[in-house]
Protein backbone atom coordinates (compact mmCIF):
# COMPACT_ATOMS: atom_id res chain seq x y z
CA UNK A 1 0.00 0.00 0.00
CA UNK A 2 2.77 2.74 -1.20
CA UNK A 3 1.57 6.08 -2.78
CA UNK A 4 4.23 8.57 -3.75
CA UNK A 5 1.95 11.47 -5.16
CA UNK A 6 3.47 14.99 -6.13
CA UNK A 7 6.96 14.99 -5.27
CA UNK A 8 10.04 15.90 -7.40
CA UNK A 9 12.83 13.46 -7.53
CA UNK A 10 16.60 14.80 -9.27
CA UNK A 11 19.95 14.60 -9.50
CA UNK A 12 20.71 11.77 -8.11
CA UNK A 13 24.35 10.37 -8.90
CA UNK A 14 26.18 6.97 -9.88
CA UNK A 15 23.83 4.10 -10.16
CA UNK A 16 21.41 5.57 -7.77
CA UNK A 17 17.89 5.92 -8.92
CA UNK A 18 15.70 9.12 -9.15
CA UNK A 19 13.02 6.86 -7.43
CA UNK A 20 13.55 3.43 -6.38
CA UNK A 21 10.91 0.71 -5.23
CA UNK A 22 12.60 -2.49 -4.60
CA UNK A 23 9.33 -4.67 -3.92
CA UNK A 24 5.79 -4.24 -2.76
CA UNK A 25 2.49 -5.02 -3.44
CA UNK A 26 -0.41 -2.02 -4.35
CA UNK A 27 2.04 0.24 -5.40
CA UNK A 28 1.21 3.69 -7.22
CA UNK A 29 3.38 6.44 -8.06
CA UNK A 30 1.47 9.51 -9.48
CA UNK A 31 2.18 13.65 -10.47
CA UNK A 32 5.56 13.19 -9.92
CA UNK A 33 8.71 14.93 -11.82
CA UNK A 34 11.70 13.07 -12.39
CA UNK A 35 15.11 14.53 -13.69
CA UNK A 36 18.44 14.36 -14.37
CA UNK A 37 19.27 11.44 -12.44
CA UNK A 38 22.30 9.55 -13.52
CA UNK A 39 20.31 6.24 -13.60
CA UNK A 40 17.05 5.34 -13.25
CA UNK A 41 13.99 7.77 -13.26
CA UNK A 42 11.66 5.64 -11.98
CA UNK A 43 12.66 1.96 -10.92
CA UNK A 44 9.95 -0.44 -9.79
CA UNK A 45 11.05 -4.42 -9.10
CA UNK A 46 9.37 -6.90 -7.33
CA UNK A 47 5.92 -5.76 -6.93
CA UNK A 48 2.73 -6.47 -8.23
CA UNK A 49 -0.35 -4.12 -8.69
CA UNK A 50 1.71 -1.20 -9.27
CA UNK A 51 0.19 2.02 -11.19
CA UNK A 52 2.55 4.56 -12.66
CA UNK A 53 0.68 7.74 -14.11
CA UNK A 54 0.56 10.95 -14.82
CA UNK A 55 4.47 11.86 -14.26
CA UNK A 56 7.01 13.29 -15.86
CA UNK A 57 10.52 11.61 -16.26
CA UNK A 58 13.02 13.16 -18.76
CA UNK A 59 17.21 13.92 -18.71
CA UNK A 60 17.70 11.04 -16.80
CA UNK A 61 20.04 7.93 -17.35
CA UNK A 62 16.51 5.59 -17.99
CA UNK A 63 13.15 6.85 -17.90
CA UNK A 64 10.99 4.25 -16.17
CA UNK A 65 11.83 0.78 -15.53
CA UNK A 66 9.73 -2.01 -14.42
CA UNK A 67 11.33 -5.74 -13.77
CA UNK A 68 10.06 -8.82 -12.25
CA UNK A 69 6.90 -7.14 -11.62
CA UNK A 70 3.18 -8.39 -12.42
CA UNK A 71 -0.42 -6.34 -13.51
CA UNK A 72 1.41 -3.02 -13.90
CA UNK A 73 -0.61 0.12 -15.59
CA UNK A 74 1.80 2.93 -16.97
CA UNK A 75 -0.47 5.69 -18.49
CA UNK A 76 -0.88 9.17 -19.00
CA UNK A 77 3.52 9.84 -18.45
CA UNK A 78 5.58 11.98 -20.56
CA UNK A 79 8.72 10.09 -21.10
CA UNK A 80 11.54 12.48 -22.88
CA UNK A 81 15.29 13.10 -23.68
CA UNK A 82 16.63 10.34 -21.38
CA UNK A 83 20.05 9.39 -22.24
CA UNK A 84 19.30 5.75 -23.34
CA UNK A 85 16.15 4.54 -22.96
CA UNK A 86 12.51 5.92 -22.34
CA UNK A 87 10.05 2.42 -21.05
CA UNK A 88 12.19 -0.67 -20.04
CA UNK A 89 9.95 -3.74 -18.88
CA UNK A 90 12.06 -6.88 -18.02
CA UNK A 91 12.75 -9.61 -16.02
CA UNK A 92 9.78 -12.05 -16.21
CA UNK A 93 7.48 -8.78 -15.70
CA UNK A 94 3.63 -10.11 -16.50
CA UNK A 95 0.09 -8.63 -17.33
CA UNK A 96 2.04 -4.91 -18.57
CA UNK A 97 -0.33 -1.84 -19.49
CA UNK A 98 1.19 0.76 -20.86
CA UNK A 99 -1.55 3.02 -22.51
CA UNK A 100 -1.94 7.12 -23.47
CA UNK A 101 1.23 7.97 -22.75
CA UNK A 102 3.81 10.12 -24.49
CA UNK A 103 7.44 8.70 -24.95
CA UNK A 104 10.21 10.45 -26.85
CA UNK A 105 13.69 11.77 -28.19
CA UNK A 106 15.34 9.29 -26.88
CA UNK A 107 18.47 9.90 -28.58
CA UNK A 108 21.70 8.00 -27.72
CA UNK A 109 23.74 7.00 -30.41
CA UNK A 110 23.89 2.76 -30.27
CA UNK A 111 21.59 2.27 -27.93
CA UNK A 112 18.68 4.61 -27.63
CA UNK A 113 15.00 2.99 -27.17
CA UNK A 114 11.95 4.53 -26.76
CA UNK A 115 10.47 1.51 -25.07
CA UNK A 116 12.49 -2.23 -24.77
CA UNK A 117 11.37 -5.43 -23.73
CA UNK A 118 13.89 -8.15 -22.69
CA UNK A 119 14.07 -11.57 -20.64
CA UNK A 120 10.69 -13.15 -20.56
CA UNK A 121 7.92 -10.93 -20.63
CA UNK A 122 4.92 -11.85 -20.86
CA UNK A 123 0.99 -10.22 -21.68
CA UNK A 124 1.64 -6.91 -22.44
CA UNK A 125 -0.63 -4.73 -24.24
CA UNK A 126 1.04 -1.31 -25.54
CA UNK A 127 -2.49 1.15 -26.92
CA UNK A 128 -3.34 4.67 -27.50
CA UNK A 129 0.38 5.88 -27.16
CA UNK A 130 2.55 8.68 -28.96
CA UNK A 131 5.80 7.31 -29.62
CA UNK A 132 7.92 10.00 -31.38
CA UNK A 133 11.34 10.16 -32.34
CA UNK A 134 14.27 7.59 -31.27
CA UNK A 135 16.79 5.87 -32.25
CA UNK A 136 14.89 2.62 -32.12
CA UNK A 137 10.78 3.05 -31.35
CA UNK A 138 11.02 -0.48 -29.92
CA UNK A 139 13.37 -2.95 -29.13
CA UNK A 140 11.42 -5.98 -28.43
CA UNK A 141 12.94 -9.13 -27.01
CA UNK A 142 12.29 -12.11 -25.82
CA UNK A 143 8.42 -11.53 -25.03
CA UNK A 144 5.54 -13.61 -25.61
CA UNK A 145 2.24 -12.14 -25.66
CA UNK A 146 2.77 -8.48 -27.16
CA UNK A 147 -0.24 -6.21 -28.46
CA UNK A 148 0.10 -2.99 -29.99
CA UNK A 149 -3.53 -1.25 -30.59
CA UNK A 150 -3.69 2.24 -31.86
CA UNK A 151 -0.43 3.62 -30.97
CA UNK A 152 1.15 6.35 -33.15
CA UNK A 153 4.86 5.43 -33.76
CA UNK A 154 6.90 7.90 -36.10
CA UNK A 155 10.28 8.96 -36.84
CA UNK A 156 13.45 6.65 -35.65
CA UNK A 157 16.60 5.88 -36.96
CA UNK A 158 16.74 2.30 -36.99
CA UNK A 159 13.47 0.07 -37.09
CA UNK A 160 10.51 1.28 -35.87
CA UNK A 161 9.43 -2.19 -34.12
CA UNK A 162 13.26 -4.13 -33.99
CA UNK A 163 13.30 -7.78 -32.95
CA UNK A 164 10.26 -9.51 -32.36
CA UNK A 165 7.84 -11.18 -29.78
CA UNK A 166 5.94 -14.67 -29.99
CA UNK A 167 2.37 -13.93 -30.62
CA UNK A 168 1.99 -10.28 -31.55
CA UNK A 169 -0.80 -8.18 -32.31
CA UNK A 170 -0.87 -5.04 -33.91
CA UNK A 171 -3.80 -3.39 -34.64
CA UNK A 172 -5.06 0.12 -36.07
CA UNK A 173 -1.35 1.35 -35.26
CA UNK A 174 -0.18 4.74 -37.74
CA UNK A 175 3.69 3.71 -38.44
CA UNK A 176 6.00 5.53 -40.45
CA UNK A 177 9.27 7.75 -41.20
CA UNK A 178 12.03 4.83 -40.32
CA UNK A 179 15.68 4.48 -41.07
CA UNK A 180 16.25 0.84 -41.70
CA UNK A 181 12.54 -0.22 -42.07
CA UNK A 182 8.97 -0.68 -40.25
CA UNK A 183 8.83 -3.98 -38.73
CA UNK A 184 11.62 -6.41 -38.19
CA UNK A 185 9.81 -9.71 -37.26
CA UNK A 186 12.30 -11.69 -35.38
CA UNK A 187 9.52 -13.85 -33.86
CA UNK A 188 6.19 -16.23 -34.67
CA UNK A 189 2.85 -15.68 -34.78
CA UNK A 190 1.72 -12.27 -35.62
CA UNK A 191 -1.21 -10.75 -36.71
CA UNK A 192 -1.17 -7.83 -38.14
CA UNK A 193 -4.22 -5.44 -39.87
CA UNK A 194 -5.98 -2.02 -40.14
Amino acid sequence: NIVIDGLEFRHTGGYGSGLNIPGGTDVTVQNCVVHDNDYMGIRVGNASRVIIRHNVSTANGYGISVGTCTDVLIHGNDVSWNIVDGIVVSYTAANIYVEQNYIHHHMLWGHPDNMQTHHGVTNMWVEDNVILASGQSFMIEQTDGLHFRNNIITGCGGYMLHGGADNQTLIGNTLAFSGYGLLSLGGTGYTLYD
